[in-house]
C-alpha cells in the first residue's frame, strides 16, 4: 500500500461507474417505450451493476465493522471464511507494519472475496443456457471492474 487513503480512493472509482449505471437505468425507468426498445442493454447494466454493488458493499461494511473482528484479522464471517486457510494472507498481515495491518487484511480479504464471486460465476458458465451466460457474462464485467479499482487504489 502506498497511500492511506486506499478505501476512499477504491470506493470512489467504484462509484462513479455505479453512479454511470444508475444514471442509464433511471432514464430509461422514466422512458417506458424506451425502455422496451433497449431492454437487453437494460438487463445487463442492472447485472453489471450488481457486480459492482456486492463487491463494494462486502468492501464498506468490511472497512467499517472489520476492528471488531481483530481476532479473526479484521474479517467479516463471511470474508474469514474464505481467508482462514490462506497461510499467504497470514503472512502478509502479520508482516506489515502495526498500523497497517487492518489495511493489508482489508485488501487481502476484499480480494479474496471479489475472487470467490469471480471463480464462482465462471464455474456457472459452461452449464449456462444463452441468457443465463450472458447474465453471468455481465456480472463478472462488474465483479472484474470493482476488484481492478480495489488494486488500482492499492498501488497508488
Amino acid at each position: 500500500m502506498k497511500n492511506e487513503n486506499f478505501f476512499d480512493i477504491a470506493r470512489d472509482a467504484i462509484e462513479v461507474e455505479v453512479q454511470k449505471l444508475e444514471a442509464f437505468t433511471d432514464e430509461l425507468d422514466h422512458d417506458l417505450t424506451r425502455k422496451r426498445e433497449m431492454i437487453a442493454e437494460y438487463k445487463c447494466a442492472k447485472y453489471r451493476h450488481a457486480g459492482m454493488t456486492n463487491i463494494s458493499a462486502r468492501f464498506y461494511f468490511c472497512n467499517k465493522f472489520g476492528y471488531k473482528y481483530e481476532k479473526q484479522y479484521y474479517q467479516l464471517p463471511d470474508v474469514w471464511e474464505l481467508v482462514k486457510e490462506d497461510s499467504a494472507f497470514f503472512e502478509a498481515v502479520d508482516n506489515a507494519p502495526e498500523d497497517e495491518k487492518r489495511t493489508v487484511a482489508l485488501y487481502l480479504g476484499i480480494l479474496a472475496y471479489a475472487d470467490h464471486l469471480i471463480s464462482e460465476k465462471e464455474s456457472l458458465i459452461a452449464t449456462a443456457t444463452d441468457w443465463e451466460k450472458v447474465e453471468l457474462e455481465e456480472y463478472l464485467v462488474g465483479h472484474r471492474f470493482a476488484r481492478k479499482c480495489i488494486v488500482e487504489a492499492w498501488e497508488v
